[in-house]
Parts: structure tokens; sequence; C-alpha cells
């Protein structure tokens, strides 16, 4: 006895989605935008690497004494931005350089020789 395997049903053309054909677009893409001068309170504190509570700490009058935080601009009673310029420009005054100053390579004996400064002493075994 031969019994007949069940098909898929077929959907009706009406409910098949239908492929719309591409249109040739002669519209001259837009130009990348700029990135937007003013960065709010969570943008401004990913930028310049910190915590948007810290640039909140730095804004109140208790702490301006204390820490010097990045210019801002108070839009309203809530609102804060930060220019992008100022940012950079806190940036730069807050950049400080580190490391040793000089590590040279003897080529004689291929090692490579640390200024003393970097040296461990006995108070600083390791």
């Amino acid at each position: 006895m031969h019994i007949p395997q069940a098909r898929a049903p077929r959907l009706p053309r009406s409910i098949m989605p239908r492929r719309r054909p591409r249109q040739a677009t002669s519209e001259i893409p837009e130009p990348p935008r700029e990135p937007a001068p003013t960065l709010g309170e969570a943008e401004a504190a990913r930028y310049i690497g910190m915590s948007a509570g810290w640039l909140k700490k730095s804004r109140t009058a208790r702490f301006r004494s204390e820490i010097d935080g990045p210019p801002f601009i108070r839009c309203g009673a809530r609102r804060v931005v930060y220019r992008r310029v100022d940012l950079d420009a806190w940036l730069a005054r807050h950049q400080e350089v580190g490391g040793p100053a000089t590590i040279t390579e003897s080529s004689e004996t291929n090692r490579v020789e640390v200024p003393e400064v970097c040296r461990p002493c006995e108070s600083h075994a390791l």
C-alpha cells in the first residue's frame, strides 16, 4: 500500500512577497557629517576618558577650587554641554609625559642599559 506524502502548502501569488526592481539612483550621496561641536555629559566623559560623575563633581561650586575640570556651558536648568575645542585644550593642558629619560642599547654587548632611576635597589627587591 502506497501512502502519499504530504506536500507543503503553496502560497497563492497574491500573498507571496513581490520583488521590487532596483531603481537607479542619480542622487549624489551626502558627504560625511562633521562631528558635533558640542557634546553632552556622557559623551564628553567618554571623550576625555573620565566618568560622568567626575564631570558632575568638577562642576559643583564646592569642588571647583580643588578639581580642574574642563569648561562647560549650562543650557537651562539641567542640560550641560561641553565644546569639543574646550575639551581638546583641557586634554592638552593635562597631558603628561612619563617614563625613563633614556634607554640606550649597547651594540658591543647587545644589552639594553637602563638608567639608574629604574634599577631595583635593596628596599624594592623583587
